[in-house]
């Protein structure tokens, strides 16, 4: 009996697991608006199982702290987003659910960031493991925003004896919206003549406010 009791079980985990895998897309949007304007866009949710599923849309907020992101749940924007309350979806198709977000007039200008999760909706108060999938959402409201970024460390060998040779350094952002660090590491040999020229932000990495981030190059 205890034999099956397992078997039943770890059958079950399984079947839920590959039941709830989803696709949804795009995975970041910008936007740049004035106080009091309406976005609207759409979520592409695919259901990839082989079973129907519902699902529902759970807004969250997100910073960063020592360059890890951290959600931050029941954000003051979060009142901002209009977004169904259910969704099915039948197995092996996809639909495009609309979305509103409603900037109030007096929205503080700078950047206000959001995360809209796509999760597996729960049945009647059933225990189920819940699958979600998240798009994140950069919002950069129109006003007196202000742009402050520095490099606040750099880290370089004096003396290499062998390559690559490697390059770190932190820019932090003082400012109060999202900036994306842009600039090149220019080396030159003793006589002055560049032999390389490296970007500082290859992969075009977002930089939210009062935040730093750690770059590396070689």
């Amino acid at each position: 009996l205890l034999i099956t009791i397992v078997l039943l079980l770890y059958i079950y985990c399984i079947t839920t697991n590959f039941a709830f895998a989803l696709t949804v897309g795009p995975a970041k949007l910008e936007f740049t608006t004035d106080p009091g304007q309406v976005l609207e866009f759409s979520l592409f949710v695919r259901n990839d199982s082989d079973y129907d599923s519902k699902y529902q849309i759970v807004v969250e907020g997100f910073t960063e702290e020592n360059g890890e992101r951290k959600y931050i749940t029941n954000p003051p924007e979060a009142s901002w987003v209009e977004a169904p309350q259910d969704i099915f979806i039948k197995a092996k198709e996809d639909k495009n659910v609309p979305i509103k977000i409603n900037v109030p007039k007096d929205a503080p200008p700078g950047g206000h960031f959001l995360v809209l999760w796509v999760s597996t909706k729960p049945e009647g108060g059933q225990v189920a493991i819940v699958t979600r999938v998240g798009a994140l959402v950069f919002i950069n409201v129109s006003g007196k925003a202000i742009y402050k970024a520095y490099i606040s460390e750099l880290k370089a060998p004096k003396i290499a004896f062998d390559f690559p040779v490697k390059f770190s350094y932190v820019i932090k952002n003082e400012g109060n919206t999202y900036i994306t660090p842009k600039g090149d590491i220019e080396i030159k040999n003793i006589f002055g003549r560049l032999i390389a020229d490296l970007p500082i932000n290859p992969r075009e990495l977002q930089l939210l406010p009062n935040t730093s981030k750690n770059f590396e190059q070689e």
